[in-house]
């Protein structure tokens, strides 16, 4: 389909100011918009170049060849300027011609083409591919984001394999917990239950929530569950590896960062419907670490965002004494959800050998 960007009007000038002036009025005046101008400036000397500067019209790309082609010259350099542009129509005229206001409508239907053919086809019609709609990031852009988020979920771990379901029961245990009071299977599989309603229920006022305990029981698929299935709300998701998170924005904020990158990660981290903090405790414990990771937390629970966390640490006073009592006291108002059990990784594999 032709549109707007597909069309280019070439106008050819040489020492003609006053005519060009009616020419491009008249241009501006068709009753479909949306097309290139492409004005081959012959080389005038009439204050040509000067006005073209002063002149606030869209779709205009001025061309000077530095010389007088001539009228035939300045169209086979237009046109070949123009397939440069990527047009796949020229309507070529001199500087002293006056289309009527239909004209290009009226070719178009010669053409076999509809009159609103070169009306823009925006892929968002409430922006109209802006990205802004009344003063605000556009519906289109949450969206866009969301797919990139789940895009790059499933780079760490398929969000089809990463769910409730395929979290099988079998590897915990059917032995009685003395301090759970119930059988490990039987717990966890209420835990599983648990975290599924969470999601399932997921909204911006959802608990913070600290699923611990240690390596190898499932947490990090847990949390990958909930991911797909809040995305699936077409709600803003960010997953991201504790170490690696925290080390690029040191890396960043300690290096050359021109683009304002560290500023982007962590207004990006700060404002999502739900961070998932994956592996905390495994990162380098620096100065900026624990400052970063505090006002993080902060940003969020102030704002009431939830956030989930996981780690392999299920000692509170050994959480403390790594993330000062600041950050403790932050990490305490998480729901906690202990995951206990044998290593499934290292049953599994012995399945496999």
């Amino acid at each position: 389909m032709l549109d707007a960007r597909n069309v280019t009007a070439i106008v050819v000038t040489y020492n003609r100011l006053p005519l060009l002036k009616q020419c491009l009025a008249a241009l501006r005046a068709q009753t479909v918009q949306g097309f290139t101008v492409l004005l081959v400036d012959n080389a005038s000397t009439d204050g040509t170049a000067d006005y073209i500067k002063t002149l606030a019209m869209p779709g205009l790309v001025c061309r000077n060849p530095g010389e007088n082609l001539g009228g035939a010259g300045g169209f086979a350099y237009g046109i070949r300027a123009a397939a440069e542009l990527g047009c796949e129509a020229v309507w070529i005229m001199d500087d002293d011609t006056l289309p009527e206001p239909d004209a290009l409508a009226a070719l178009l239907a010669a053409s076999g083409r509809p009159a609103d053919a070169l009306e823009p086809h925006f892929t968002c019609k409430k922006c109209q591919d802006t990205g802004s709609f009344e003063g605000h990031t556009c519906e289109c852009i949450h969206k866009l984001m969301q797919k990139l988020r789940r895009e790059e979920i499933e780079k760490l771990s398929s969000l089809s394999v990463s769910s409730f379901d395929t979290m099988e029961l079998r590897y915990y245990p059917n032995t009685m917990d003395e301090k759970l009071g119930e059988p490990v299977r039987t717990y966890m599989g209420e835990l599983l239950e648990e975290l599924r309603a969470y999601a399932e229920e997921f909204d911006r006022s959802s608990e913070s929530l600290m699923l611990f305990g240690n390596a190898g029981l499932g947490k990090t698929h847990a949390a990958l569950a909930i991911a797909g299935i809040v995305l699936a709300k077409d709600m803003d998701v960010i997953y991201v590896s504790s170490p690696d998170f925290f080390a690029k924005l040191e890396a960043l904020h300690f290096g050359s960062d021109p683009s304002g990158e560290e500023e982007t990660l962590l207004q990006t981290a700060a404002g999502a419907d739900l961070l998932i903090l994956d592996d905390l405790g495994t990162e380098f414990n620096s100065s900026f670490f624990l400052s970063t990771l505090y006002s993080l937390l902060n940003n969020r629970l102030g704002a009431h965002l939830p956030t989930i966390v996981t780690t392999n640490i299920t000692d509170g006073a050994l959480l403390e004494k790594l993330y000062t009592e600041k950050i403790s006291s932050r990490l305490s108002s998480f729901v906690p959800c202990l995951f206990v059990g044998k290593d499934i990784r290292g049953q599994k594999a012995r399945e496999e050998s």
